[in-house]
């Protein structure tokens, strides 16, 4: 009988995604990096395939993390799920750069009050 995914696959696969994109890393950069295909990054990041932990190691170097991090063991559980779905999303990685390069609170402030407008 194959295996279902179950949630920590998916979650992980979320992180992994993540921090894939926060680094600027395309699925293939990473590939390359750890040595697997594209694809079977792919396949890790929707939570089809589960990490071993050899390659969680590898794709945590690759990253510059740690293998906790991606995990979630390294307190990233307590960031709300909508979060890792922004920083998951291309766009969503970007606003998240460009937002921390603003450096005057009321512009924060601004963009903020900006996207609870769009989003109603």
């Amino acid at each position: 009988m194959p295996r279902q995914a179950e949630a920590g696959d998916f979650a992980i696969g979320e992180r992994i995604k993540a921090y894939r994109l926060n680094a600027g890393m395309s699925q293939s950069d990473l590939g390359a990096i750890v040595g697997i295909t594209f694809q079977q990054i792919q396949k890790y990041e929707k939570g089809k395939n589960r990490v071993s932990g050899s390659r969680l190691l590898g794709i945590a170097k690759a990253l510059n993390t740690t293998p906790a991090d991606l995990l979630g063991a390294g307190g990233m559980e307590a960031a709300e799920p909508d979060a890792f779905k922004l920083l998951a999303s291309e766009d969503g990685a970007k606003l998240a750069k460009a937002f921390a390069c603003i450096k005057s609170a009321s512009h924060r402030a601004a963009v903020v009050d900006l996207a609870r407008t769009l989003a109603s």
